[in-house]
């Protein structure tokens, strides 16, 4: 209150002697009515301290108006009002409305008689600028008026003019509410010329320029402001983070560790220290700040979901979930926890858990593609086909010419028995394939062992399957059994059985068994027939078995189609 007292109590002490000797010297009959209360508010005014003191003076003062003065003594009521409305709206500003919440009951009351008291008061003297950037402030708080605030913010920079550091709180307090980036520059840079020796305006002028990216001058501002305040914690991180978007990771590290030193129990450093050795691949080291920080906060968000994605890193995959897990009971949306977690999720083919969990985000991201893709490809996995085709057709609808989707469908539409609809798909991802050694296999399956005649092209199906044996190094079981059955469809018995024979040689298991009874069929110099028509599992348990129908010509069927994104018998994750 000093510097209220300085610019208000001086001139009031004068007005108070002046108005105390005239009235005493005032014969009782010739007073206006008002004057009794009027030397009583002077009198309390004089040693006014409390909110109720100077609540009294204000009813005196306005009891002398209301009864009638002489005009003299009326101009000095309403100045003696008016300040004392100033006086009790600052102490209520200052004082007591910091000590409490803005959800107390009695904030809005308190905010509001203070506000009334300085617009008042301020009506009466305009000039007065320590009162307008007050009540700036209190229209800036929990129910205020932007518009109103914004007014006396502009009123608080006019009349400061002559006072330095006044003018310099106001132009911060503007530019901190306004939304245009140049004229939040232009006010920061007047303030810095009004206070040069103040640190505030430069570190909210380094973060500014690190904003519009001139990463530079906001450095060279933020070095200044440490100089100016040099154990000022905010400003040594601030300077870190940005030193950090620039990849300048040593550099940051100094940063958030002098942080570290001024403020030891702050958590924020030891978080960002995190990010940057995560980002080194110093997993050890991110995870031992990391607990840290939740020995001191255990419910940390951001460090939970930060030492989750280090604990996957480190291949702790069921530490990550449980952090995870954490997340997801505070806060069941946590985007980031769900997509990590389904990602951990089909890791450890825990798939069903998966496909629940991206039903889950994709209610929360209904515009995500990818998801949509990534939903569809699991519902595959679980052999799920034709609610995979769904929402692959999602995806396609958006991404039309995405290899990766038309082939998984094509390879869901193989499963359930529609050749036609697999080999449309087929035509369209080859020219965008690439050398993809599955997905050629697959095709020049679907070309020489579909029963559908109008669909078979055993030149095409050679072809295909030779590429895919060539990227394979003639390795895989699988794509010599391809081969055989292309040289089948073309009537060349002799390498069909050849191929299937190294095709068996290389094979075990069930594959294995498969495969002989493919080549039991060349030896009856038949051709391979198979249409699969496969049943969706159920919702709550993956498929053990895979069901096929044998075609004429054939004498076992084999299932091709066992994993999602790999058609034949290749088995992709």
């Amino acid at each position: 209150m000093r510097e209220f007292f300085t610019k208000v109590g001086q001139p009031l002490t004068a007005m108070i002697v002046l108005v105390m000797v005239t009235s005493f010297a005032v014969p009782a009959q010739a007073q206006s009515p008002g004057q009794e209360d009027l030397d009583r508010a002077v009198i309390l005014k004089v040693q006014a301290r409390s909110f109720a003191q100077l609540g009294e003076v204000i009813r005196l003062c306005e009891s002398a108006i209301r009864k009638g003065l002489d005009p003299d003594h009326e101009q000095f009521a309403k100045e003696l009002l008016a300040a004392t409305r100033i006086q009790r709206g600052m102490l209520l500003a200052r004082e007591l409305l910091p000590a409490l919440p803005p959800q107390h009951p009695e904030f809005p009351k308190i905010r509001q008689l203070a506000v009334d008291d300085l617009t008042k008061g301020l009506e009466n003297d305009p000039t007065l600028s320590i009162g307008w950037l007050t009540l700036a402030r209190l229209e800036l708080l929990p129910g205020g008026n932007a518009e109103n605030a914004r007014k006396a913010i502009d009123q608080a920079v006019t009349t400061a003019a002559g006072d330095s550091q006044l003018r310099g709180e106001a132009l911060v307090l503007r530019a901190s509410i306004d939304r245009d980036p140049q004229n939040k520059l232009r006010d920061l840079t007047s303030a810095i010329e009004a206070r040069p020796e103040w640190a505030m305006p430069y570190r909210l002028r380094g973060a500014l320029y690190a904003d519009l990216g001139e990463v530079e001058k906001a450095l060279a501002d933020l070095d200044k402001a440490i100089e100016l305040e040099p154990n000022h914690a905010l400003t040594w991180q601030v300077k870190g983070m940005i030193l950090a978007k620039q990849e300048r990771y040593e550099e940051a590290l100094k940063c958030f560790e002098k942080v570290q030193q001024l403020a030891p129990e702050a958590t924020a450093p030891l978080l960002e220290q995190a990010r940057i050795l995560g980002i080194q691949t110093k997993f050890e080291d991110a995870l031992g700040r990391l607990n840290q920080v939740l020995e001191r906060e255990p419910g940390n968000l951001a460090a939970l979901m930060l030492r989750a994605a280090v604990l996957a890193e480190l291949k702790r995959v069921d530490e990550a979930l449980a952090d995870l897990n954490r997340i997801l009971e505070s806060d069941p949306d946590f985007k980031l926890a769900l997509r990590l977690k389904a990602t951990l999720l089909v890791r450890q083919e825990k798939l069903q858990e998966a496909a629940r969990t991206l039903s889950r985000l994709r209610e929360l991201e209904p515009e995500d593609k990818v998801l949509l893709l990534q939903h569809g490809l699991i519902e595959m996995a679980l052999g799920r086909p034709r609610k995979a085709i769904g929402l692959l057709t999602q995806f396609l609808e958006k991404e039309p010419n995405n290899a990766s989707a038309l082939i998984a469908r094509g390879d869901c539409y193989i499963a359930i028995g529609k050749h036609a609809e697999a080999l449309a798909d087929f035509e369209k991802a080859l020219p965008l394939a690439g050398d993809n050694a599955t997905f050629l296999n697959n095709f020049a399956w679907l070309l020489c062992t579909s029963p559908d005649d109008q669909l078979r092209d055993g030149k095409r199906a050679l072809e295909l399957a030779e590429k895919a044996c060539k990227l394979l190094e003639y390795k895989a079981a699988f794509a010599l059994s391809t081969l055989a059955a292309a040289y089948a469809e073309l009537g060349d018995f002799d390498n069909a059985i050849r191929w299937a024979e190294k095709a068996v040689e290389l094979a075990e298991g069930e594959e294995k068994e498969h495969i002989e009874k493919e080549l039991e069929c060349y030896r009856q110099r038949k051709p391979f027939r198979e249409r699969q028509d496969k049943p969706e599992a159920p919702e709550e348990e993956a498929p053990t078995s895979t069901d096929t129908g044998e075609e004429p010509g054939s004498e076992a069927s084999s299932p091709k189609i066992t994993e999602p994104s790999a058609a034949g018998r290749q088995s992709t994750p």
